[in-house]
């Protein structure tokens, strides 16, 4: 199943020509962690207000037995043809041990993207955090349509912040 998600996101990304306008919207995907070898579903939307891009972030996934969340607020900027995006901290999440202090940042490579309105590629890292080393990995993100009936926005709606994020 991640295969052909991953075939389908290359054979997308060079069947279009022009580059959109903006990033803003909401994206749904997932992050692949290099190791330990590892799937997180993942959704991000982004909003422009005076030229800066702000927003949330959903991960989803399984460690152990266990279900985990964590929403957080995230910026992003753009930088040479770099999307960057950083989380700024955590809105709710149901982990057992404080994490406070792990950030992770996301980097889109936009120069080979050919239709940002679609699709965004790319590679993320979180930061160094007690005795533990950063994790590493890719991730891949599709523009979501029908936007408000993804965890990350039944989420922000619990949070009461869905009104600020609406399209």
């Amino acid at each position: 199943m991640k295969h052909a998600f991953l075939s389908a996101v290359i054979l997308i990304l060079f069947s279009f020509s022009t580059k959109a306008q903006s990033l803003a919207g909401v994206y749904k995907g997932f992050m692949e962690v290099d190791s330990p070898k590892n799937t997180i579903n993942f959704e991000i939307t982004l909003k422009e207000k005076k030229g800066k891009l702000y927003g949330y972030c959903y991960r989803l996934f399984v460690f152990g037995d266990t279900l985990y969340y964590n929403l957080l607020k995230v910026t992003g900027r753009v930088n040479n043809d770099m999307l960057i995006v950083e989380d700024e901290y955590s809105v709710s999440n149901n982990f057992e041990v404080e994490t406070r202090g792990i950030r992770t940042a996301f980097f889109f490579n936009l120069k080979d993207v050919k239709d940002t309105a679609t699709v965004l590629p790319g590679k993320w890292n979180t930061s160094a955090w007690r005795d533990y080393r950063p994790l590493t990995g890719a991730v891949y993100v599709l523009r979501e349509k029908n936007y408000q009936n993804t965890e990350l926005y039944k989420r922000l709606a619990d949070k009461k912040l869905d009104a600020e994020m609406s399209f």
